[in-house]
């Protein structure tokens, strides 16, 4: 949600049915959380507000991370064969994504503090395993276990965490170097 554009998603939910559903009497998107003071309406309840806020605004921030994912693509397969490594790890990233989804569940990623930063490592997973497959990005021993894996688990999520800052120089340093 640090993110205006990601925000905007979030704020749009908030304000969709004020007036009709509830009154909203003030609301504040924060980095990683949300703050809103409203009254719900008669025969709407609070908890199916909150679900119907959280369900589209996940939804719609699923779909502005695909659609990132997918000008990269474009712009990195040009001229490419299928590569079924790449789909399969575009694949394993989406299955993640949608568990995630569907339960929100960040259980055991102690060093993921929010959500946010979440997503921000699994895009940054996915960017380099995609760039590594193309022959983009070398090996380095220092990253080979995230590169290597195919999975998106909660223990390889928590491990690109801790070397998020070395993933992302591999990434802007390929893309540079490509001129992409």
């Amino acid at each position: 949600l640090r993110y205006p554009s990601l925000a905007q998603i979030v704020a749009s939910a908030l304000k969709h049915f004020d007036g009709q559903r509830y009154d909203l009497a003030a609301w504040v998107v924060m980095p990683n959380h949300v703050h809103a003071l409203l009254t719900p309406r008669p025969g709407f309840d609070l908890s199916k507000i909150l679900h119907s806020w959280k369900s589209f605004s996940a939804h719609e921030i699923n779909e502005a991370f695909w659609a990132r994912i997918a000008l990269l693509l474009r712009r990195f397969l040009q001229g490419e064969e299928a590569n079924e490594k790449l789909f399969e790890t575009i694949s394993a990233c989406n299955i993640f994504l949608v568990s995630f989804g569907q339960t929100g569940d960040v259980d055991g990623l102690s060093s993921v503090p929010d959500n946010d930063s979440h997503m921000e490592i699994v895009e940054s997973l996915l960017v380099i395993r995609i760039m590594h497959t193309l022959g983009y990005i070398g090996d380095d021993k220092d990253i080979h276990a995230v590169i290597y894996s195919n999975d998106f688990t909660h223990g390889i999520i928590e491990s690109a965490s801790r070397k998020k800052h070395l993933i992302n120089q591999h990434i802007n340093k390929a893309l540079k170097e490509s001129h992409l």
